[in-house]
């Protein structure tokens, strides 16, 4: 999403100069990357754009998010209360997986590729498994986004089926009612 724009002027002057000026002094391009993390840090803090002309490091909500997730699944679950504490949440929206919705939104996905990852539908466009991960991942904070930053897709994929794969086994079920007979203990 680059959006260019002159917020402060000033600042945009100041690091213009500073990256020419680093073509015959070195030191000059170590100003500017300071210069533009002090600005990205300060617009950041007071919550309002910053002098960039890169992807947003403080996240903004662009289109919305629909994300299918396991509602039966412990850890899908918790991630989906944690991603509704984020200042973006508002462009999200969760769909279990096993609400009749959650098929009419994703048709032609088999039931067994709809059941074994998590979905990210964005504007008519289904990102599934870590593909999705990094689409949600552009709406996240500046201290959660730098793990999808520095994390290589092909890493991410093999991993996060990893984790999908033994998702029940690692982080167990969340029941319906919140009690599970299965798992009831026996009178004493």
């Amino acid at each position: 999403m680059m959006r260019p724009y002159l917020s402060n002027p000033g600042q945009v002057l100041a690091l213009g100069v500073l990256l020419v000026a680093g073509r015959w002094w070195p030191w000059a391009f170590a100003g500017a990357a300071l210069l533009f993390a002090a600005c990205e840090i300060e617009a950041g803090l007071r919550q309002r754009r910053g002098p960039r002309w890169v992807p947003t490091e403080w996240p903004e909500a662009g289109s919305p998010l629909t994300i299918l997730y396991d509602g039966t699944c412990a850890l899908c679950v918790g991630s989906k209360k944690k991603l509704e504490t984020w200042r973006t949440a508002g462009a999200m929206r969760f769909v279990p997986i096993q609400s009749p919705e959650a098929g009419a939104l994703a048709p032609g996905v088999p039931a067994d590729q709809l059941f074994g990852a998590m979905h990210v539908l964005e504007e008519g466009r289904i990102s599934s498994g870590a593909d999705g991960w990094y689409r949600i991942m552009r709406l996240a904070p500046l201290t959660v986004a730098w793990v999808a930053w520095v994390t290589p897709l092909a890493v991410a994929r093999p991993v996060y089926g990893w984790i999908a794969r033994n998702r029940y086994r690692w982080f167990g079920r969340v029941c319906e009612g919140g009690t599970c007979s299965l798992h009831a203990k026996p009178p004493l």
